[in-house]
């Protein structure tokens, strides 16, 4: 699943909301919107969304592999990687959710919806949210449902507060996990899949490339943000097939440059042990 965005330009995300720490106050003064040119002042964006690459993993019958899911850490994150990191738990509660893993999808909720209230995001993690959460862990396609109502309302109210830049972390945190997925699930087991990901990987990473370039980056992010734009550049310059070409022949993944994606490797591996840091 898609959310197709009418992107257009709101005023800075100078006012993020009440920082964890003295310091980040320092860091809300950087968040703010840069100076854009009224031409490309509206466009259409394409984004993730923390279902799609579970549901794919699943249905392509690849075994369920909960190591992979980053760790739920307990201490208190700093405002914008607390961003980050609820944008990737949301991932891996989709990851969870979709494989039946229960406990894990509630492990994971309880964990966003620590980080979302930090975030201002208590109108989208209710407590009538959570028992429908709970009632529906048997029904995987409604627990889907909800999955994407946090994800999708929770990037609209930062929206509505004039805080997209937030919510644009929050999207890179989940971009950057499923990406961890592709890679190191499809990748390995179902060459099909994995070229179909990397294809909406490398849309994705030049759509957010874009929409992040419009915000001067926190400084406790920024090595995040490095490592993320550094994973779309390269995306970005491979010559990927499509999965028409491969399924006739015409084309072979020799294309492909794995010293490639093993630097993307490294650099998605190492933004995830940044992040929970």
């Amino acid at each position: 699943m898609i959310i197709s965005i009418l992107w257009v330009f709101a005023p800075g995300c100078d006012e993020s909301g009440k920082s964890t720490s003295q310091n980040d106050n320092k860091a809300q003064d950087s968040a703010t919107k840069k100076p854009t040119s009224k031409k490309d002042s509206v466009r259409v964006m394409t984004l993730p969304t923390p279902m799609q690459i579970p549901a794919l993993l699943k249905n392509s019958d690849l075994h369920y592999a909960p190591d992979m899911m980053l760790p739920i850490k307990s201490f208190q994150k700093t405002f914008f990687k607390s961003s980050v990191v609820f944008g990737a738990y949301l991932m891996d509660m989709s990851y969870a959710a979709a494989y039946g893993n229960h406990q894990a999808s509630l492990d994971y909720f309880e964990a966003c919806n620590d980080i979302g209230n930090n975030l201002g995001l208590g109108a989208t993690m209710t407590e009538g949210l959570a028992k429908r959460f709970k009632r529906n862990l048997d029904r995987p396609d409604s627990l889907g449902r909800l999955i994407l109502a946090v994800y999708d309302n929770g990037h609209k109210l930062l929206i509505h507060k004039e805080k997209e830049g937030i919510g644009l972390l929050m999207v890179m945190g989940c971009y950057i996990e499923g990406l961890h997925f592709t890679l190191n699930k499809a990748r390995q087991n179902d060459l099909i899949l994995f070229i179909h990901l990397l294809h909406q990987h490398k849309m994705y990473g030049q759509n957010l490339t874009w929409m992040l370039d419009q915000y001067e980056i926190p400084d406790e992010v920024k090595n995040e943000f490095m490592r993320f734009e550094k994973v779309a550049k390269i995306l970005s310059k491979m010559d990927i097939p499509t999965v028409y070409a491969l399924k006739s022949g015409s084309r072979s993944v020799n294309s492909i440059n794995t010293e490639d994606l093993d630097l993307i490797s490294e650099e998605v591996k190492m933004f995830r042990e940044n992040v929970i840091q």
